[in-house]
């Protein structure tokens, strides 16, 4: 397995909190940016809220039973390639989220943010990327956690593919639920608050999502053009500063900027601020 390396001193504090519903959201999403951060020696904390045990057994038949303990080993040595602590947490049903009392899923999230203090937050846009009930149920417990416990200066971004990118994937790696159909989305340039260069962390991420080998199938789709155009750039858009008023938004200027730069432009008024 590919072995993290730290390129600078810890900063001890600084830390990125990282919100999703199943192992390998995480990976797909954000794991050349927690990488490339934890690289800097930012502390990288994960949350996982599912064990995936819904999950494709595609590779692995008659692994349903044990599917769950599988996913949860994956995602530890996900977190090792990436530089991750995956925090311990209350563990609810996979594909119940968005049945479950919204705040019987807020409470654990809050909990972890009025303990660690995140300087940021991320977690999925209001679309969930694929449309999937769980992951827009995660989008609105972290929020709603967000506002509810983290400190004035806090920043909460919503990680997102970017619908150029999406656009010219070859494979949509379209899915379903049930009677749900699932695919990718994105969001438009103007939306986007920061994009993270990850050419340096790319090969950390593909390395993370390929521990989660009982989903391997999932991602089988993408060809190596694919492969190549989501190795450039991770995209976020700032939904909130902690403190400020709750219906602003952060109109986006300087789309290559980094998650803490884009955070401090805002706190400065540099940034573009509409209600």
């Amino acid at each position: 397995m590919l072995a993290f390396k730290r390129v600078s001193r810890p900063k001890e504090n600084r830390t990125i909190m990282a919100v999703f519903a199943h192992p390998d959201d995480e990976a797909f999403l954000v794991g050349g940016t927690l990488a490339h951060y934890a690289r800097q020696g930012i502390n990288i904390d994960l949350v996982c809220l599912t064990r995936g045990e819904k999950g494709s057994t595609e590779k692995l038949p008659g692994a349903e039973k044990n599917l769950a303990r599988l996913r949860q080993s994956e995602l530890e040595k996900c977190c090792k390639v990436l530089g991750a602590r995956l925090l311990p947490t209350q563990i609810f049903p996979d594909g119940k989220l968005a049945e479950i009392g919204s705040e019987r899923l807020v409470r654990p999230i809050e909990k972890l943010i009025k303990t660690r203090q995140p300087d940021i937050v991320l977690t999925f846009g209001p679309d969930g990327l694929t449309g999937h009930p769980d992951h827009i149920a995660i989008h609105h417990a972290t929020t709603r956690a967000f506002q509810k416990a983290a400190q004035p200066g806090k920043a909460l971004f919503y990680a997102s593919l970017a619908a150029y990118h999406v656009d010219r994937l070859s494979n949509r790696l379209d899915g379903s639920l049930g009677d749900l159909p699932l695919r990718l989305t994105g969001i438009e340039t103007s939306q986007i608050s920061a994009a993270i260069d990850i050419r340096h962390t790319s090969h950390l991420k593909w390395a993370a999502l390929n521990c989660h080998r009982t989903q391997s199938s999932n991602f089988a789709g993408l060809n190596q053009a694919d492969v190549l155009l989501l190795s450039h750039l991770e995209h976020f858009r700032l939904a909130r500063i902690a403190g400020l008023h709750p219906g602003l938004t952060f109109a986006p200027r300087q789309v290559q900027a980094g998650l803490f730069e884009v955070l401090d432009l805002a706190k400065k008024g540099y940034l573009e601020i509409a209600s």
